[in-house]
This record gives C-alpha cells, structure tokens and sequence, in this order.
C-alpha cells in the first residue's frame, strides 16, 4: 500500500474572477525549505491577483512574500487578537488594473 502525504496546502477565497484571498497556506515539516510554497503561490499568481494579510511582526513570512514580489498596499490595526496590526500585502503578475 502507497502512503498518500500531503506537503504543501493553500486555503484561498475567490474575491472575484481574477482575485484570490490566500487565507492560509502551509508545508509539511519534512518538507521545508523546499520551495514547496513558493512553487504553489507562483503557480497561482499566474492566473489571478492573491491578496493576502500577514502580522506586522512575522517578519520571516513578510520577507517570503516580499521575495515572490507581493507589495503592500495597506496596515489594518489592532487586527490580531493580541492587538497587533496586519500588512495587507498584493501580488498582481497580470498587469490588471483593480
């Protein structure tokens, strides 16, 4: 019997046709550091705009998403549950005007 594991996941919502909210996105620790997640947010990016919020103090998430290009767009205060702020980050590959 073949072991089925999943390594890499996203949760998305579609904003509107070409938009996509990524909720949530994760690796399986035994395969970090891979470029799994980059390989799947890349992979998206190619057909819509990705939206995303990250905590103003995750700074090692803020720095991958920088790297594949998202800028940010706007800071949503107090939006965590311990009171800390949210970068609202984009990433449009399309050239769109939204």
């Amino acid at each position: 019997m073949q072991n089925n594991l999943i390594t890499s996941l996203a949760l998305l919502l579609k904003t509107d046709l070409y938009c996509l909210d990524l909720v949530y996105i994760a690796t399986h620790q035994k395969f970090k550091r891979m470029g799994l997640a980059r390989e799947l947010v890349e992979s998206l990016s190619n057909e819509h705009k990705l939206t995303l919020e990250v905590s103003k103090n995750n700074h090692i998430a803020q720095k991958f998403y920088h790297s594949l290009g998202f800028e940010q767009v706007h800071e949503r205060k107090d939006y965590y549950k311990d009171g800390s702020a949210a970068l609202v980050l984009q990433l449009d590959q399309l050239g769109n005007n939204f």
